[in-house]
Formats: C-alpha cells, structure tokens, sequence
C-alpha cells in the first residue's frame, strides 16, 4: 500500500510517463539532470547524490 492510497489521496501523477512533469521547472530540471547524468557513470552518481540530499532537506 502506498502512502496515497493509505491516506485516500489520489495520485496527481497517474496520467504522466516516467520523467514526464506538469510543473515546467520539475521538468526543466530533470531534463537538465538527465542530461547530465548520461555523461559518465561519477556524473550519474553525483546526479544521484543531489536527488538524494535535496529530498533530505
């Protein structure tokens, strides 16, 4: 069970593909590190590391 689902949230997202945002920065943002990420595998885990420490804060 979800988080939305225990609370009876519906999902915001359910019509939208992987890396697919209505929020045009979201968007521009996950482009942009997507990008970045593609380059080498240190870029995608710098990548990654960012996503993390900004879902930390």
């Amino acid at each position: 069970m979800t988080i939305l689902e225990k609370y009876n949230i519906p999902d915001p997202t359910k019509d939208e593909g992987v890396g697919e945002f209505k929020n045009p920065e979201l968007q521009e943002l996950y482009n942009k590190l997507i990008e970045e990420g593609m380059k080498s595998e240190i870029d995608a885990l710098k990548v990654g590391a960012l996503i993390e420490e900004t879902n930390i804060r």
